[in-house]
């Protein structure tokens, strides 16, 4: 399984595809990693892959996370996404201002601090940004 990312307004990864030093080595320790089990793929006006390097994604609007989202109503540390060794994809919100939801089947749950599993064709809503488990 891999999430597919979509951004519904703003400018998606804008911090590491700057063509600054410090951002540059970031989005490269992020795509050559040699242990690649899952990506993203970005979708905004066009598709981007990045491989994910680690099973403790780091979502948010600080430049410290692997993630880091354009989104004002995305918190400076949001939320983070774990992968468990044969269960699969779990996300769990870090105190975020605006919560993380899940979108499955129609309905929508509030995300706390504990855990939850992630399956194909849930919705990770995060402010404006929308996360598609694929």
């Amino acid at each position: 399984m891999k999430l597919k990312m979509q951004i519904l307004k703003g400018t998606w990864f804008r911090r590491i595809y700057k063509d600054h030093k410090k951002y540059s080595n970031k989005f490269n320790s992020l795509i050559e990693s040699p242990h690649v089990k899952d990506n993203i793929e970005f979708l905004d006006k066009e598709f981007r892959v990045i491989r994910l390097k680690g099973h403790n994604i780091n979502v948010g609007r600080n430049e410290i996370n692997n993630i880091v989202l354009d989104d004002s109503k995305v918190s400076r540390l949001h939320c983070d996404i774990v992968h468990h060794m044969f269960k699969g994809w779990y996300v769990k919100d870090l105190g975020s201002k605006s919560g993380t939801k899940i979108k499955r089947n129609g309905k929508i749950f509030e995300i706390g601090s504990d855990e939850f599993k992630l399956e194909k064709d849930d919705l990770l809503l995060l402010g404006n940004t929308v996360l598609i488990m694929q």
